[in-house]
């Protein structure tokens, strides 16, 4: 499977977690990232992402 994460749900784990749909959003996105780390998907971006960046 591949994964694309905007500039958004990068940050998400950052936020501020004063709300339970902040807090489960962060979690799917660490969640994510360590599915990354070990290979089992993989990570692909766009233009606009590095530009963003």
């Amino acid at each position: 499977m591949r994964v694309y994460f905007d500039n958004s749900a990068l940050q998400r784990p950052l936020d501020t977690k004063n709300q339970a749909r902040i807090i489960l959003e962060a979690e799917a996105v660490l969640v994510l990232v360590a599915a990354l780390e070990e290979k089992r998907y993989e990570l692909v971006g766009s233009q606009v992402v590095e530009l963003e960046n």
